[in-house]
C-alpha cells in the first residue's frame, strides 16, 4: 500500500498535495456559484478558518463565466467541480480555475472528456477523479470493489490520452466501506487521494461519521487533502478536519482548547465561558494550548500544563501563563486576560488573522 509520503506531488495553484507535502484541508462553497458577492464572502470566511483548497460547483454556462472574477478576489485555489455538461470545463479553465473534478458517474460522453483532458493538459492543470457511490455507473458493483475499480478504469483511460496530472478520490457515506476503499485504492496506485466520508449529515452525526472515516484512514497514511463533508455553513467542514488532523499529530493550527466536561463539583457556568473563549479565539491561526477548566481537581494541573488557562471556582478564577499563577481576578476578567494573553502572542508571531483584527479594533476605539 503507498502511503501519503510515497504519493506523487500534484500542484494545484499555490498548493501542492501529495510526496509527503502536509495534508491540505479543502472545503466546498454552498452558495449559487452566479452569485459573485456571495460565493467570494464565503470564500473569504473559508480563508480566514484556514481552508486551503475550495471547489465550486459549476452547473451552468453563467457559473463557469463567472469563475474568473471569483478567482481574482479570493487567494486559495479553486477547484471547478463538473457535471453532466463537460463542455463547461472548457469555459473553467478558460477563466483560470486551478484543478477540475469529474465524476466517472456523470460524465455523458467519453469524446467529450478526452477533448477536456486534453485541454487540461495544455494547461497543465490536475484533474482530480471523484468516485461517488451514490453516483456509481450502473456496471460496477455497488461496494468497495465496484469504487476502486471505476477510479482505476478511469485513471488508465487518462493515462492513456497522455495525462497524469491526477488527484483521485472514492467516497462512500459509510464510514468504514470509505476507509476498506481507499486502502485497496492506496495499493493500486500513487496519485494523491482525496479523502472524505460523503453525504455524512450535519451536527454531530456528520461530525463523527466524518471523524472515524478520516482518522481511520489518516492513520494509516491515506490522504493527501481532506474535505469534511458536512450539511450546513461549510466553515465547520474546516473546523473540524483541522481538529481530526490536531488530534493525530498531522497538522497544528489555531487553538486547542482543553476543556473539563463539567461535574457536580463545578460552581461556575463553564459552558457559556467555553463559547465566548473559543468565539474569541476563532481566527487565532498559532498553534497555542488554552485551558479552561471549571473545579479543583484536575484544573489547576492542566491549566498549569497549557500555554495558557483558567482554574475556576466559585466567584473566582485561577489564571496561568506557562506554568505560573498571574493572579486570582473575577471570571470576567480573567476571560479578558486569557483573550489578551493569545492574541497578543498570535501578533507577535505574524498571525495576519489577529493583526487585522486588532486594527479594526483600534479603529472603532
Amino acid at each position: 500500500m503507498w502511503r501519503r509520503e510515497d504519493t506523487f506531488p500534484i500542484k494545484i495553484g499555490n498548493v501542492t498535495i501529495g510526496g509527503g507535502n502536509p495534508i491540505a484541508v479543502q472545503s466546498m462553497t454552498n452558495t449559487p456559484t452566479e452569485d459573485v458577492v456571495s460565493t467570494v464572502s464565503q470564500i473569504k470566511r473559508l480563508e480566514r478558518v484556514g481552508c486551503e483548497l475550495v471547489r465550486v460547483a459549476v452547473p451552468t454556462k453563467d457559473s463557469a463565466l463567472k469563475l474568473g472574477l471569483i478567482k481574482r478576489n479570493v487567494s486559495i485555489p479553486i477547484i471547478a467541480d463538473l457535471h453532466f455538461d463537460l463542455s463547461l470545463g472548457f469555459i473553467a479553465l478558460e477563466m483560470g480555475v486551478d484543478k477540475i473534478r469529474i465524476n466517472p458517474g456523470t460524465v455523458p460522453n467519453r469524446e467529450i472528456l478526452k477533448k477536456l483532458v486534453m485541454e487540461a493538459k495544455a494547461r497543465n492543470i490536475p484533474i482530480r477523479v471523484g468516485v461517488n457511490k451514490g453516483s456509481l455507473p450502473d456496471s460496477y458493483s455497488k461496494d468497495k470493489e465496484g469504487l476502486v475499480r471505476c477510479a482505476l478504469d478511469y485513471v488508465k483511460l487518462i493515462e492513456d490520452w497522455g495525462y497524469n496530472n491526477l488527484v483521485v478520490s472514492i467516497k462512500s457515506s459509510d464510514p468504514e466501506e470509505t476507509v476498506e476503499a481507499n486502502k485497496l485504492l492506496a495499493s493500486h496506485l500513487r496519485y494523491p487521494i482525496s479523502l472524505g466520508v460523503t453525504e455524512a449529515g450535519g451536527g454531530w452525526r456528520g461530525i463523527v461519521k466524518s471523524s472515524v472515516g478520516l482518522a481511520l484512514a489518516l492513520k494509516d497514511g491515506i490522504g493527501d487533502t481532506v474535505r469534511v463533508s458536512l450539511t450546513g455553513d461549510p466553515v465547520m467542514e474546516v473546523k473540524v478536519a483541522y481538529e481530526i488532523l490536531r488530534s493525530l499529530g498531522l497538522r497544528s493550527r489555531g487553538v486547542n482548547l482543553i476543556a473539563c466536561p463539567t461535574c457536580g463539583r463545578c460552581q461556575v457556568d463553564l459552558e457559556s465561558y467555553y463559547q465566548e473563549i473559543e468565539s474569541a479565539l476563532e481566527e487565532v491561526t498559532i498553534p497555542i494550548d488554552v485551558a479552561v477548566m471549571g473545579c479543583s481537581v484536575n484544573g489547576p494541573g492542566e491549566a498549569k500544563l497549557a500555554d495558557c488557562g483558567i482554574a475556576f471556582g466559585k466567584d473566582k478564577a485561577v489564571f496561568f501563563i506557562k506554568g505560573k499563577i498571574v493572579g486570582t481576578f473575577e471570571p470576567k476578567e480573567a476571560i479578558e486576560r486569557l483573550i489578551t494573553f493569545v492574541k497578543e502572542e498570535a501578533e507577535r508571531s505574524g498571525d495576519e488573522n489577529v493583526s487585522a483584527f486588532l486594527l479594526s479594533t483600534e479603529r472603532d476605539t
